[in-house]
C-alpha cells in the first residue's frame, strides 16, 4: 500500500525456474541471436524484438504458485484475470547504464485512481545484478496517480539528467531496481511508473511476467 510493490525473497525454488532459463538460453543459441544483427537496435528495442521471438505460453502455470496468486487476490482484489505471460530478455554489455533517457510508462490506468488497476507479477529466472538490466519502477508513484498536475510534473523530472532520488525526494518518490536472485519475485501496483533498463553487465538479464487484470 505505501511503495506499490512487494519483493519476495526466495519465493520460488531455483529447480523451479531453472528449466525456464535453459531454454531461453536453448532458444537463442537455436536462433543465432548474436549474428542477427539485433544487437545493432537500441537497447530498449532489443527487448521488443526478443519477447516476439521467444515466448512461452505455460508461464503462468509454471509460476505463479497457488501462495503466490492468494497475494496477487489479496492486493489487487479476488476478481483479477490473468493475461498472457511474457519474457524479458535484455542481451548483455548494452551500455553504460543510466537513468536518463528511460521510458517510463504504466501498462493501464484505473478509472478509480484510489483502486488497483491489477496486479503484475515479476519473476527472476536467473541472478540479475545491480544494473544487469532489472526493471525499473518510481516507488509510490502509484499514490499520485490521481493528480493530473502532479503525474506530468513527475514526468517531466523523469526526463531530467541528474540524480533521480535527490530530484523525486520532495514528492516522497524513489526509483527501486528489481535486481535479486533467482526465484525472487516482484508483485507491482500497475499504477506505478515503471521502465526497461540497460544491461550494463557481462550476462543476460532474464525475467518473466504475468499481468492480472481486474475483470
Amino acid at each position: 500500500m505505501e511503495h506499490g510493490y512487494l519483493y519476495l525473497k526466495a519465493e520460488l525454488p531455483r529447480t523451479q525456474v531453472d528449466p525456464i532459463a535453459k531454454y531461453i538460453a536453448d532458444e537463442l543459441e537455436r536462433s543465432n541471436v548474436r549474428s542477427s544483427g539485433l544487437k545493432d537496435l537500441p537497447p530498449f528495442q532489443q527487448i521488443g524484438k526478443l519477447s516476439t521471438m521467444i515466448k512461452r505460453d505455460d508461464l503462468e502455470a509454471r509460476l505463479i504458485t497457488a501462495e503466490m496468486r492468494t497475494m496477487i487476490n489479496t492486493l489487487g482484489g479476488p476478481r483479477l484475470v490473468a493475461g498472457p505471460g511474457q519474457l524479458l530478455i535484455s542481451l548483455p554489455e548494452q551500455g553504460t547504464w543510466t537513468t536518463n533517457g528511460l521510458n517510463w510508462h504504466v501498462d493501464i490506468t484505473s478509472p478509480d485512481p484510489s483502486r488497483s488497476a491489477g496486479i503484475q507479477a515479476f519473476i527472476l529466472l536467473d541472478d540479475v545484478e545491480p544494473q544487469g538490466g532489472g526493471t525499473l519502477v518510481l516507488s509510490g508513484s502509484h499514490k499520485r496517480s490521481g493528480s493530473k498536475e502532479l503525474g506530468q510534473r513527475i514526468r517531466s523530472i523523469l526526463r531530467e539528467n541528474g540524480d533521480l532520488d535527490v530530484l523525486l525526494r520532495d514528492f516522497g518518490l524513489s526509483v527501486v531496481e528489481m535486481s535479486g536472485n533467482a526465484g525472487d519475485v516482484y508483485l507491482m501496483d500497475m499504477r506505478l511508473l515503471h521502465t526497461p533498463a540497460i544491461n550494463a553487465r557481462k550476462k543476460l538479464r532474464m525475467m518473466a511476467t504475468v499481468r492480472y487484470y481486474p475483470t
